[in-house]
């Protein structure tokens, strides 16, 4: 439901990287408008949190996945599962977040630990490009 005026943005990143090659930060560079792409509302989903632990993403914001590619990790943190015996801790000292569909990741959650039901990934599936004129 988020929108962006392109012009603008890609007038204000040009401004951003002229600032940066003023002060000797980096090369003057324009930016390049590729074709942005947009999907549907009902194509713009999360992948939620099953358990709390400790989170490790394995994509990044911008990065295209394939359907039952691993997303990342959530260890888990509750240490009752050692007083199980050590092979019922192996077993679950750990689970895959995997995507359910082919999609581009839109969003990654910063936190390093996370609780049952929380947002890890904004994913979009079946984009489109917008066409500039």
């Amino acid at each position: 439901m988020q929108s962006i005026d392109l012009g603008l943005a890609t007038q204000q990143c040009n401004q951003i990287l002229s600032y940066l090659s003023y002060k000797g930060v980096c090369d003057e560079v324009q930016v390049a408008v590729e074709h942005p792409l947009y999907c549907d509302y009902d194509d713009f989903y999360n992948v939620w949190a099953s358990i709390g632990g400790f989170f490790h993403s394995h994509v990044r914001s911008g990065e295209k996945v394939a359907k039952g590619q691993r997303l990342g990790i959530i260890y888990l943190s509750n240490i009752d599962q050692g007083l199980r015996g050590t092979s019922a801790y192996l077993k679950n000292i750990s689970q895959e977040i995997i995507a359910p569909d082919d999609a581009h990741v839109i969003a990654v959650t910063s936190a390093g630990s996370v609780h049952e039901g929380m947002d890890l990934y904004r994913l979009m599936r079946a984009p489109k490009k917008v066409i500039l004129s």
